[in-house]
């Protein structure tokens, strides 16, 4: 397990760990080269490292992003040009091939997001054709082909949690109510 950023009452953290279960050990993950601090940003593990985007430094949202590689103990930015605008509080899901963020808020409420293909270093736009309300607070899985929303936070501040929502990346599809 690897753990990075968060909020410590006071402040955004740009510093992590890394939890090994078979010693029942922790080892801090390099700061060289790390992201910007944030919090209410996302992780996805891709079979080799740890992508993280998104979320808030204590005074903005952010677009930015780092990709942690454990065996190396060493960041590299990821590419901030076609990313989704700033936000925090979205979710993002592997795909096998590439992380989809979707949601959130930052200057706005957000039904947009971005494909981040980690092999080109590159960001497509999520498709808006059909895309469900802004939301925030809401989860995200993988199915195999499609990601699947569940739950939100409408606004202006009503809790919704019936509502689910799919993106299938190889239809370009994001997303389309199910019933």
């Amino acid at each position: 397990m690897i753990v990075w950023g968060g909020f410590d009452g006071v402040n955004a953290l740009n510093t992590g760990g890394k939890y090994n279960p078979n010693s029942n050990t922790w080892t801090a993950t390099s700061t060289a080269n790390a992201p910007a601090l944030r919090y209410n940003h996302t992780a996805v593990w891709t079979g080799t490292e740890m992508i993280i985007w998104g979320g808030n430094d204590n005074s903005q949202d952010l677009n930015i992003g780092g990709r942690y590689n454990p065996g190396t103990n060493s960041w590299t930015a990821t590419n901030t040009s076609n990313a989704p605008t700033a936000r925090d509080s979205h979710t993002a899901v592997w795909t096998n091939r590439e992380m989809i963020v979707w949601g959130g808020i930052g200057v706005s409420h957000f039904n947009t997001g971005g494909r981040y293909d980690p092999d080109s270093d590159s960001w497509t736009a999520t498709s808006t054709t059909g895309t469900p309300t802004a939301r925030v607070f809401h989860t995200a899985v993988w199915s195999g082909s499609e990601m699947i929303i569940w739950g939100e936070k409408h606004f202006p501040r009503s809790l919704t949690l019936a509502a689910d929502t799919v993106c299938n990346p190889a239809r370009q599809r994001l997303p389309q109510h199910r019933q």
